[in-house]
């Protein structure tokens, strides 16, 4: 096999590894699931080697390295800089490896995809991706589904679809994305007749798609992203009237699913699921005062998470993963610094647009008004810019499927310097080679080993979540912190199984409770804001017998998640437990005003409080 041949195939097995993680990631519920993060992860540790080869055996190799490439450099230093430096390492370390797994497949598709065919293959892969994707939507939309792929949606999403994703929004952030890449092939994209009408076909099917999920935030960024390529097109005589007509059937589809949207939104309030700006108000005003606390550095990366509860207003009786703002997110987690360094790569790639248009955009003026290059230009750019205006609203940049979207295209986009200067081209020679072999060699093995053990741990948690707590539930979660002894939640998991099993009053519950109490405590340890692992521990204080211990533990817990319905609850327990059932019934009532509805625990012991003052009050 001669070098050329074997570049070839190595420039193919590239395509394939990208190509499986862009379809993956998506229709495995967005790769919100640790399991499906540890596949994208080694499909980047795959990707690594064939790049690396690829480095190595072509000839007058140069590397190309615009300002944004810098700037993306930067940003992953830093996160795994404060990844180091977090206080706690498992959340820190999940998102710092998402972050360098995006920026591998961030380079090496710069670096191996720049062919005419493999960026029209990558394109229509996405579109025909969100065409199915979004035709299952209309299937959940259309038939009532509350099922996403066999797993029950959430209920507060009922009377809107979200396709493969658990959430609706996420599934818009997708659709934001890939609509504009749709639109701009059908109409700018150098194709056949036929391919042309699957394009068009599947960009109807994505509108669609979008329109059911009833996202209005989704719905605001895709009409921004479309107006403005109409605007664009429609200073081309030739396409002015399909562009007319396009906008047409826009504002005819705004109208109708602008009144679904208030029939989902009443569906919402049947379901008893909190909803609207107050919810995302609280939201975004956690994560303005988590960055005052943190403001050069932020909290830590994917600790937003965490430091919420202790902000959590009384309408909000659920934990949130993100702010529902990107832009807040990356203050809080990543203070000034962070969010400086990933304002900085979207604006050199905004630049490097602007800067490359005029060599893109010559390419369709050359004898023909179809260009994919143009094609791929202007729908990627508006395809990002729709993603940032959604990420006003929701956190598009932390969905592992919708990031690792917007890496590619930010990729492709970045591709097109190399039409338009020779500037920010690295020569590679043997100096050069060795050092980028040796960074694709270190990050590739650091990648593998953490993504083994992160691997290995959650086999072991996903085997466990099938079990009652039984001591086979103790021996695989013991095995899970053996391979990831940093894991908080592994280590709560624990004490809960031992306490469950103490609090049952058999032989030997003493011993079981004091081993859960010290597992409550490394759980602590390891996430300082794990309200939890605190409460638990003093529920087995009572339990042993040392109730009177207990008050420091019940406070703490209440501090680190205040305004929350479960806490409330188990401290009006605590006080139960302590006969002071004025102080029980005090707190036993906050629970109840702050959620009625399955709060069993509260109006059980309330009763009772109330009983016993009611006896108390006799007796006198």
């Amino acid at each position: 096999m001669d070098r050329e041949q074997l570049d070839s195939w190595l420039e193919k097995g590239i395509l394939g590894i990208v190509l499986t993680a862009l379809v993956y990631a998506p229709l495995a519920y967005g790769s919100m699931r640790i399991t499906d993060q540890v596949v994208l992860q080694a499909l980047a540790c795959l990707l690594l080697p064939l790049w690396g080869a690829r480095a190595f055996i072509r000839k007058d190799y140069r590397f190309l390295l615009p300002p944004i490439g810098v700037t993306v450099i930067a940003f992953v230093g830093y996160a795994l800089w404060r990844y180091t430096q977090s206080p706690v390492e498992f959340n820190a370390r999940q998102e710092a490896l998402l972050v360098l797994t995006y920026a591998i497949f961030f380079f090496a598709v710069i670096d191996n995809l720049n062919r005419q065919d493999w960026l029209q293959i990558i394109c229509l892969t996405l579109v025909f991706l969100g065409m199915a994707i979004s035709c299952y939507a209309i299937y959940q939309f259309l038939s009532g589904s509350t099922t996403v792929l066999g797993l029950a949606q959430p209920p507060g999403y009922k009377g809107r679809a979200s396709g493969t994703y658990m959430s609706p929004n996420h599934l818009g952030g997708l659709l934001v994305m890939i609509l504009p890449l749709g639109v701009a092939f059908t109409f700018l994209g150098r194709m056949n007749l036929i391919l042309r009408i699957l394009v068009g076909y599947a960009t109807l099917m994505m509108l669609a798609g979008l329109a059911v999920t009833i996202s209005r935030g989704a719905w605001v960024a895709a009409g921004v992203s479309v107006t403005l390529f109409l605007l664009f097109i429609l200073r081309k005589r030739e396409l002015r009237i399909p562009a007319l007509i396009v906008l047409g059937v826009l504002i005819l589809g705004g109208i109708f699913f602008a009144r679904q949207s208030f029939i989902a939104k009443y569906r919402s309030k049947q379901a008893h699921v909190e909803s609207g700006f107050v919810v995302r108000k609280n939201l975004w005003d956690a994560a303005i005062q988590i960055w005052k606390k943190h403001p050069l550095f932020g909290a830590g990366p994917n600790h937003y998470v965490l430091l919420y509860p202790a902000y959590r207003a009384p309408e909000v009786q659920y934990q949130p993963l993100r702010a529902h703002n990107d832009y807040l997110d990356a203050l809080a987690d990543y203070g000034i610094i962070g969010a400086t360094l990933a304002t900085g790569a979207f604006a050199f790639l905004f630049y490097g647009v602007w800067r490359t248009w005029k060599f893109v955009a010559r390419s369709s003026d050359l004898g023909s008004r179809s260009s994919n290059r143009t094609a791929l230009a202007l729908g990627s750019t508006l395809g990002i810019i729709g993603l940032l205006v959604h990420g006003l609203t929701d956190f598009n940049f932390h969905i592992p499927a919708n990031a690792l979207i917007a890496a590619v295209l930010m990729a492709l986009l970045t591709g097109l310097y190399r039409f338009a200067t020779e500037r920010f081209w690295l020569p590679m020679r043997a100096l050069g080679r060795t050092l980028l072999l040796l960074a694709i060699l270190g990050g590739g093995v650091y990648l593998a080993l953490q993504t083994r053990r992160l691997g290995v741990a959650e086999y072991y948690r996903a085997k466990a979540r099938n079990l009652e707590e039984t001591e086979e539930r103790y021996a695989l979660l013991q095995s899970a912190a053996a391979v990831d002894p940093f894991n908080w939640k592994t280590s709560y998991a624990l004490g809960e199984n031992l306490r469950t099993r103490s609090f049952q009053g058999f032989t030997g519950y003493e011993k079981l409770g004091t081993e859960a109490m010290d597992h409550f405590k490394r759980a602590w340890e390891l996430n300082p804001y794990d309200a939890y692992s605190y409460m638990r521990y003093g529920m087995c204080l009572h339990w042993l017998g040392r109730g009177s211990e207990a008050e420091d533990y019940f406070v703490k817990a209440n501090e680190l998640d205040q305004n929350n319905t479960f806490f409330a609850a188990h401290y009006g327990w605590h006080f139960f437990q302590l006969a002071d059932y004025e102080t029980a019934r005090h707190w036993l009532k906050r629970s109840m005003d702050l959620t009625w509805g399955y709060n069993d625990l509260a109006v059980t012991y309330f009763h009772a409080a109330e009983k016993k003052l009611a006896e108390k009050q006799a007796a006198q």
